[in-house]
């Protein structure tokens, strides 16, 4: 039902969150005929070939670092038409119970949860609670808006970070690459982060022409 993965021209049945982007070269997706002619019916899926980054035959020993770093806001509640304001929404339940929307829910004996808006106008219209004081209690309810409560306990300024290191050269029979990455991420819902480190090491040889091994 998955893609086959390969990596450096060998199939990869590991998680592709192991492998960090920034020792990728390159990606390519195969399909069709033209993963079938290479890896037969294990491409039946589809192929995605990933091929990581090499040193170079004769190549000078060359450092690299890379970092990345991102900031996520806080989403904006306030500002999506998605979550209604605590007065919108009490004017929204009036409106259902006015219409005799909960009149099922309130007559029957085993249903105990109800809104305290609606638990309020069904008081008031049993006769056990004033309107004065249930519009006392509306006004309370419209000053608690659960949007600031979110924004408050909820959410924060994520932060993401990403670090590579990167070692790479060569002779005229060796090369290689040899890399490390520290990730370290923190989401904008509280509570919420992740850190991984990874390390690559990829050596190549060539002791005769047509001959080469990979490490």
């Amino acid at each position: 039902t998955q893609p086959l993965v390969v990596v450096d021209n060998f199939p990869y049945e590991g998680n592709l969150q192991n492998i960090n982007p920034n020792d990728v070269e390159s990606i390519t997706l195969l399909k069709d005929a033209a993963a079938a002619s290479i890896w037969g019916a294990r491409s039946g899926n589809g192929v995605i070939v990933i091929t990581t980054k090499k040193g170079n035959y004769g190549q000078k020993t060359r450092l690299s670092l890379n970092t990345n770093v991102t900031v996520q806001q806080k989403p904006r509640l306030l500002e999506d038409p998605l979550f209604l304001s605590a007065t919108s929404f009490i004017e929204v339940e009036t409106f259902l119970f006015e219409k005799g929307f909960y009149d099922n829910q309130l007559g029957n004996a085993n249903y105990f949860v109800t809104s305290p808006v609606v638990a309020l106008l069904a008081g008031q219209r049993a006769g056990t609670l004033s309107p004065a004081a249930v519009q006392a209690a509306l006004a309370d309810l419209r000053t608690r808006d659960v949007r600031h409560d979110y924004l408050q306990h909820l959410y924060r300024t994520g932060l993401q970070q990403q670090h590579a290191l990167g070692l790479t050269g060569g002779s005229g029979m060796v090369n290689y690459f040899l890399s490390a990455g520290y990730d370290r991420n923190r989401s904008n819902e509280a509570g919420n982060r992740n850190s991984r480190i990874t390390l690559h090491s990829l050596t190549q040889l060539k002791p005769v022409e047509r001959l080469e091994l990979q490490a």
